[in-house]
């Protein structure tokens, strides 16, 4: 019998940019296939606010497979309530492919409500707890003073509330200063 071999050809990699996901004000997840066709891949997604992109993902490395591998990114510090364009781009040694260009729109920051004070608790030590609800994902700021008639820009910058359980939209704040002070005066500011 005679011993016949050949060599498959190599093809550039076979790429398909699909919907992003978890989008939120400042980030999301963007996501596509790309088929390496048999050679070492590398894949990354370009995006931006018009289709000249300016922005690149992380590079994900992919095996020398013949099947469509999964590539997702997760990408941040976006502006909110903006359309971004975006486009998967695999490329090997035979060629780069880039992916059809979609787009997805950041979700807008959430505005601060009326702030629904739960309570003013002490703690152990002298500690004061300041407990209030509002919109999920803020940063609140809390300011004190001794004098009321101190203008408010003049008064101490106490420390950040804290959301927890993180998403729930409650906010707490401790102050282990207040034993320090016969009064004390807080405001919360909002971002």
């Amino acid at each position: 019998g005679e011993t016949f071999s050949f060599t498959t050809p190599t093809a550039a990699p076979a790429v398909v940019t699909a919907a992003a996901s978890a989008i939120s004000a400042k980030s999301a997840t963007l996501t596509g296939t790309v088929n390496p066709n048999g050679e070492v891949t590398t894949a990354y997604f370009q995006y931006g606010v018009t289709t000249n992109y300016g922005t690149f993902s992380t590079t994900n490395n992919l095996t020398a497979d013949y099947e469509p591998l999964a590539v997702a990114s997760l990408i941040s510090n976006l502006i909110p309530a903006t359309t971004y364009h975006y486009q998967l781009v695999g490329s090997n040694g035979t060629g780069a492919t880039p992916g059809a260009d979609l787009t997805f729109t950041t979700l807008a920051e959430p505005k601060p409500t009326d702030i629904l004070f739960n309570g003013v608790f002490a703690l152990s030590g002298g500690t004061l707890q300041l407990s209030f609800t509002n919109v999920s994902g803020l940063n609140f700021t809390i300011l004190g003073t001794t004098n009321l008639a101190v203008p408010v820009g003049d008064w101490t910058v106490r420390g950040a509330a804290v959301e927890l359980p993180s998403g729930s939209g409650n906010y707490q704040f401790v102050d282990p200063q207040a034993t320090t002070n016969a009064t004390q005066f807080y405001r919360v500011r909002s971002p």
